[in-house]
């Protein structure tokens, strides 16, 4: 049952066209274990939420394009390592980036796993890429970044079927003008079926005060909803979409994402 409840947390942070990577979910791989994920994104950007809370129409003309990949393995029962890659395509009214958006390299350490509760602690460093043209917050400004990460699950029944929450609460390490963020995300995942899961999301962000160069304080409220069907024992496919339902000082973004991943 393990397998089929964290499979789709994978996807929890795919979707961001931010500097946060590919979260996985509180559990940690078994010793051994090699899973993969291909994932794609589309984020557009037309609004912008101002400095007042409210939606702009129509101040912005922009288009993200995310394409990652990451690699987790299970070190040990209760240690995990992964690696992941962004290529980006980002279009901003006449400016057109194409190139490796950034890097990411963790370890996430599972201190706690009793009565379908589990606690992990992950650390992770971010390596620039290539796209650094464009100021938004959004994106990573060419700066080598960090991240402290603690992750909450909880696997239970809900009329007998699986289900899970799982909840994260991080702080990182910002440079390149945009303030240090914090930020808590939660997933709600339900399997009516061996073969689908359902999955609700909620992720946020929120700027550590004002940056610098000119970058404001910032938040972000974004709510995610997606499907995971479960193809073989070894493949998963997981489809959704991603509004930006409130924001101050940031683009409001909406699109969809699909990703494919693997267990060796």
């Amino acid at each position: 049952m393990l397998r089929t409840l964290t499979a789709g947390t994978i996807a929890l942070a795919m979707l961001h066209t931010s500097v946060q990577t590919v979260q996985a979910s509180a559990w940690t791989l078994e010793r051994g274990e090699l899973r993969g994920s291909l994932a794609y994104s589309y984020a557009d950007m037309d609004d912008m939420w101002d400095g007042d809370g409210s939606r702009v129409s129509g101040t912005i003309d922009r288009v993200i394009q995310d394409l990652a990949i990451l690699m987790e393995y299970g070190a040990a029962d209760f240690v995990t390592l992964y690696a992941s890659a962004h290529m980006q395509r980002v279009e901003d009214f006449a400016l057109t980036e194409t190139g490796l958006g950034y890097a990411d390299l963790g370890l996430r350490v599972r201190v706690f796993n009793r009565g379908g509760h589990v606690l992990s602690l992950q650390g992770e460093i971010t390596l620039p890429g290539d796209i650094d043209s464009v100021p938004s917050v959004l994106l990573n400004q060419g700066e080598v970044e960090a991240e402290l990460r603690a992750l909450y699950g909880y696997s239970f029944d809900v009329a007998g079927m699986p289900a899970y929450v799982d909840v994260q609460g991080g702080y990182r390490w910002r440079n390149g003008g945009p303030a240090n963020e914090l930020h808590l995300d939660a997933t709600l995942g339900w399997q009516p079926d061996p073969d689908f899961e359902a999955l609700l999301q909620s992720i946020n962000t929120w700027a550590d005060g004002e940056g610098d160069a000119g970058y404001d304080y910032f938040r972000q409220n974004k709510v995610q909803g997606s499907l995971v069907f479960h193809a073989t024992e070894n493949v998963s496919i997981q489809a959704g979409g991603f509004w930006t339902w409130e924001g101050q000082n940031v683009e409001a973004e909406e699109g969809f994402f699909a990703t494919a991943w693997y267990s060796f």
